[in-house]
């Protein structure tokens, strides 16, 4: 007897086939690798994670001014659509540079980066990365000083429940002893060339790469 209309619709489809590597599923991880990016509108500038290779509306680039400063950074990935288990080896590269309006300045610059689990309302730290301190002394007037971090860290296994988000917060800690200090962090997934007061970033496409459980 033939199949019905209903039947055919859904005994007949061609069934949804995941890939995996070799290393994948002898790890049993998968990675789900993001670009910084950022977005500006009337409301201001907000900042997000993304697989695509779209353009951002700026690198992020702030005055620091004589003294101590602290500013963070939230990138939001979009909210899952289905559970998944982060666990493993978190792997973050970032691009940037540091440098000062005249030749006589002294920065020094460090970057935090936090992996955390976000609902909506509570964050939840899942791997934190501590990376060294840059520094710009005494170079060129306008020329600043260019610099590339790569760090790791092992996440915590944590489940994301549908609606779940990952957020990655930057937080930058800066001092500039003398004059004015400026600091800029690649967030443009297009990687198109910087157009900044004082300097250039080496790259812009600055990402995280991270870990989760395959269900193989």
């Amino acid at each position: 007897m033939p199949l019905t209309n209903d039947l055919t619709k859904f005994s007949t489809a061609s069934p949804v086939v995941a890939s995996y590597s070799y290393t994948d599923i002898a790890n049993g991880l998968g990675y789900i690798s993001s670009y910084l990016a950022n977005e500006q509108d009337s409301g201001g500038v907000g900042y997000f994670l993304t697989d695509n290779t779209s353009i951002s509306s700026t690198s992020i680039s702030i005055g620091v001014g004589e003294g101590a400063s602290a500013t963070e950074y939230d990138f939001d990935l979009s909210p899952f659509q289905i559970a998944r288990t982060i666990k493993g080896k978190v792997i973050i590269n970032l691009y940037g540079a540091i440098g000062g309006s005249t030749g006589d300045n002294d920065e020094t610059m460090q970057i935090t980066a936090v992996l955390k689990k976000y609902d909506g309302s509570t964050e939840t730290t899942i791997a934190t990365m501590v990376g060294t301190t840059k520094n710009d002394s005494g170079g060129a007037s306008a020329t600043g000083k260019q610099f590339t971090y790569c760090m790791t860290a092992d996440a915590s296994e944590t489940l994301f429940a549908a609606g779940d988000n990952i957020r990655l917060t930057l937080r930058v800690t800066t001092n500039s002893v003398s004059g004015t200090g400026f600091y800029q962090i690649g967030a443009d997934p297009s990687n198109r060339a910087q157009d900044e007061l004082f300097y250039d970033v080496n790259q812009s496409n600055s990402k995280i790469l991270i870990p989760f459980k395959l269900d193989v």
